[in-house]
């Protein structure tokens, strides 16, 4: 054998050798990618392509040196990669059996989250697109699911709300995710009910058009006939307030013909009961506050008359801060309006709240002189947190 040839034979098998290297480094890339039957595969191409090879002794000799520790260690691995896809191979089948007992009960989560269990630790074990699509699927038909419950969920809540219409909404969107017999019943029950409520909204609506152009007593014979037919918590509510307001107006006007008729205490009275009844009747407070202030009770119609932002009730609050000679507090409710005879008013009022500075400031300087230092030390005091510096 010539030099040439020896050395060429020689550089083959070295690059044999670095190809099955080549091959082996392959075979734990898929391993490290979890593509387990992949690697297994190549290994066995690896192992039996060795064992196969027809080389001379010295060649075999130099191959088994250079991988046999690598070719046991491969073998070695490639048996516990079985086991993994085995185990695997076992989740799928039993998350395919639990899915298919599931579809028997579509809303039944329990069973398709033990599925999903499954399938997630075979996937942990087997990076394998049917593994993938299978976990994909699950999810899917999982997120389906809770979606289609959810939607009995608020259908059920709205019936017991008597929200029937759209009640029977939720349901049949549930049916078109799945139509179970349960489902069918719901919308069967809600369809009869359905109707009733359309007719008590029809009566609902008009009741409340009429209380808003103010016929109060006839929005109440609408409601209580819709009442009769369909019970729902609205309308009761509705009925309530316009009871309250028909009796709080009678109270009022009850309150208003005591007043003319001089009866001052029952008038108040009645006007209390008015409150009490009608919170919000605004001309009830005002006849109040009318008679606070013909009985000097300034601070009571100033509190009576608090929040509300009519120019009447501005008015009397800037008139009763007047006659409390709150000077500035009156000038805050005058100011926003507008009245020839308010501008008026409040020149007075800066002329009266200068008259009283003037005689205040007197006043210090006749207890000084007097030698009365404690009390010009009161006035002066009073004086400056009323008028300042």
């Amino acid at each position: 054998m010539s030099n040439g040839n020896f050395f060429d034979k020689v550089a083959g098998l070295y690059q044999q050798i670095n190809d099955i290297n080549k091959q082996i480094d392959k075979v734990y890339n898929h391993a490290k990618n979890k593509e387990f039957r992949q690697g297994v595969s190549l290994a066995k191409l690896i192992v039996s392509g060795l064992k196969s090879a027809n080389v001379p002794a010295c060649q075999r000799m130099v191959l088994d040196i250079s991988l046999k520790s690598k070719i046991s260690t491969l073998e070695t691995l490639a048996t516990s990669w079985m086991l993994k896809i085995g185990e695997a191979e076992g989740l799928l089948s039993r998350g395919r059996s639990l899915e298919k007992a599931a579809e028997s009960d579509p809303l039944d989560l329990q069973k398709l989250t033990d599925v999903l269990r499954n399938y997630q630790q075979a996937f942990t074990l087997l990076n394998e697109p049917d593994v993938k699509t299978a976990l994909d699927n699950v999810k899917a038909k999982i997120k389906q699911r809770q979606t289609c419950m959810s939607l009995i969920q608020e259908g059920e809540r709205l019936e017991r709300d008597k929200l029937f219409i759209d009640a029977l909404d939720a349901y049949r969107k549930a049916k078109r995710i799945f139509s179970t017999e349960d489902i069918e019943g719901k919308i069967r029950r809600c369809f009869q009910s359905s109707q009733k409520e359309a007719q008590y909204k029809l009566l609902l609506d008009r009741a409340i058009a009429s209380a808003c152009g103010g016929d109060f007593t006839g929005a109440l014979t609408t409601i209580e006939a819709a009442l009769r037919q369909f019970d729902r918590a609205d309308g009761v509510a509705l009925q309530q307030r316009l009871n309250n307001t028909i009796k709080g107006k009678q109270l009022y006007e009850a309150a208003t013909l005591a007043e003319k008729e001089g009866n001052i205490e029952q008038a108040l009275n009645l006007y209390d009961s008015a409150l009490k009844t009608l919170p919000e009747l605004e001309e009830a407070k005002v006849r109040w506050a009318v008679i606070a202030i013909k009985r000097e009770d300034f601070n009571g119609a100033i509190k009576t008359l608090t929040g509300m932002d009519s120019p009447e009730a501005s008015y009397m609050r800037g008139f009763s801060y007047a006659k409390l000679k709150n000077w500035e507090a009156a000038e805050r409710e005058w100011q926003s309006l507008h009245r020839i005879e308010v501008a008026t008013q409040i020149e007075t009022l800066g002329k009266l709240q200068a008259r009283e500075s003037l005689l205040t400031m007197k006043t210090i300087e006749k207890c000084v002189e007097d030698g009365r230092l404690d009390n010009a030390e009161t006035i002066s005091l009073h004086y400056l947190n009323k008028f300042g510096t």
